[in-house]
């Protein structure tokens, strides 16, 4: 009898979260945004969600960089509002709110989402290695 984890079920997956925390071209962003489309998954979501929000740092017109925050940021609250458990959507949340600019109003939710990281990261049922990069970040974001 093969036992699988439940994180395995998503195929490509591990890609995504290797890839998410390496974007840091308009290249790289496209390269994401394709592994994104052949995963068919819900757990992509959040991290879709982020990716549609990061294209705005990649365009001069202002009203295509709210319209991708906007378009982003009602993806990732939507999946939120429908799965309030999903470790991996509060990490996202926590890294967008933490990494984008203070006058866009979007960072009322990090010290919730630290807390409930921190309470749930050790039982998530995610990659053991997934789990020590999410506590090194969430180190990292709330040292500074």
């Amino acid at each position: 009898m093969l036992l699988v984890a439940p994180y395995t079920n998503c195929n490509g997956m591990l890609s995504i979260r290797e890839q998410y925390h390496l974007v840091q071209t308009e290249n790289q962003l496209e390269l994401f945004l394709d592994t994104l489309d052949a995963v068919e998954c819900d757990d992509k979501t959040p991290y879709l969600a982020s990716a549609i929000m990061r294209k705005a740092e990649f365009t001069s017109w202002p009203l295509k960089k709210i319209s991708y925050f906007k378009e982003g940021k009602n993806m990732l609250e939507d999946f939120i509002l429908k799965h309030p458990k999903h470790l991996e959507a509060r990490y996202v949340r926590v890294l967008t709110q933490h990494s984008i600019p203070k006058f866009l109003g979007y960072s009322s939710n990090i010290d919730e989402d630290l807390q409930f990281i921190n309470t749930h990261l050790e039982t998530a049922e995610l990659p053991e290695n997934y789990k020590l990069q999410i506590s090194e970040t969430i180190k990292q974001i709330t040292t500074h």
